[in-house]
């Protein structure tokens, strides 16, 4: 994919308005315009069980497309992760087992619970934006415990783990930087870096 390669998701305003644009979404969804759906369940006060999601996710698995969780804390705000805990993401990955299911940011600063909640559910995948940040890093136990978690990940699954950073907010470099230092062979970091994305979002890797 060349560097100039943009992908965009959806992102419907569950609390304002619940499933009413899943008709927009179809026809976005159906034309390629947009590639996946986020949802992001904390910065707003709902489930990723809530009823109002479950059209959309019908809607995903239908047309073979992702949806994309944010998880963990906010900066400043600790308790916003009540409402992505994983295992709501999971109850979400069995109830549709063919929809392709990311987790963003690993729940952290939880993300070892997130591994073991997680690991055994075949259709979840993993984006590792924000994991290089320093407050990301520090409070979920420092660069190791970082590596350790996304090692084991690819260790089990290296199919399942794809490259993200939350730019602007976080920076590329450092993101970069850290999938390089898990020491992984090139064909497992050619998959983190683009290849699994490429697969999950049915896109053509020689773009």
């Amino acid at each position: 994919m060349s560097a100039r390669t943009c992908i965009f998701f959806g992102s419907p305003q569950i609390i304002q308005r619940g499933s009413s644009e899943i008709e927009k979404y179809r026809k976005l969804l159906e034309s390629g315009t947009v590639k996946g759906i986020k949802f992001f369940p904390g910065h707003d006060p709902y489930y990723p069980t809530d009823e109002r999601c479950l059209p959309y996710y019908e809607l995903c698995e239908k047309l073979n497309v992702p949806v994309l969780f944010h998880t963990g804390e906010n900066s400043g705000d600790s308790d916003c992760a009540k409402w992505n805990d994983p295992k709501y993401i999971v109850d979400i990955a069995k109830k549709y087992p063919k929809l392709k299911v990311i987790i963003t940011h690993y729940y952290w600063p939880k993300m070892e619970y997130c591994y073991e909640t997680t690991k055994d559910v075949p259709n979840i995948y993993f984006e590792t934006a924000a994991m290089a940040d320093a407050e990301v890093i520090e409070k979920s136990g420092g660069i190791e415990k970082v590596r350790e978690v996304l090692q084991k990940t690819i260790s089990d699954r290296p199919d399942k783990v794809l490259f993200g950073t939350d730019w602007p907010m976080c920076k590329i470099e450092e993101h970069i930087e850290l999938v390089k230092s898990l020491g992984l062979s090139k064909n497992v970091e050619d998959g983190v870096f683009y290849k699994n994305s490429a697969r999950v979002y049915s896109l053509d890797a020689n773009l």
